[in-house]
């Protein structure tokens, strides 16, 4: 009860200080939340760069192996290279698994 007997003189510091500890850290609270909401939008949207990013980089890589399956695809010595295999392939009798 002796918390409770204090002078005005020393209740009144007190009550603004409990306030003002109270504010600042409901201030404080508000900004870890403001700032936690701002770095998980802003991941979000690194992420989302870095996906097209990717899509773009992939899409390309794909590109470019089909561009060069065309050109082996007209190329005469791999077509020669095939037909020579395919006919070195049929030439094996029995099961040509087993080769």
């Amino acid at each position: 009860m002796k918390a409770f007997n204090l002078s005005i003189s020393r209740k009144i510091p007190l009550a603004i200080t409990v306030v003002g500890i109270v504010a600042a850290s409901m201030m404080a609270l508000l900004g870890i939340q403001s700032g936690r909401d701002a770095l998980t939008v802003q991941a979000h949207s690194n992420l989302q760069a870095l996906v097209a990013s990717r899509e773009t980089a992939l899409d390309n890589y794909l590109s470019s192996i089909r561009s060069d399956l065309d050109i082996q695809a007209s190329n005469q010595t791999v077509i020669l290279a095939i037909e020579s295999f395919n006919q070195a392939w049929h030439a094996i009798e029995g099961d040509k698994t087993e080769v």
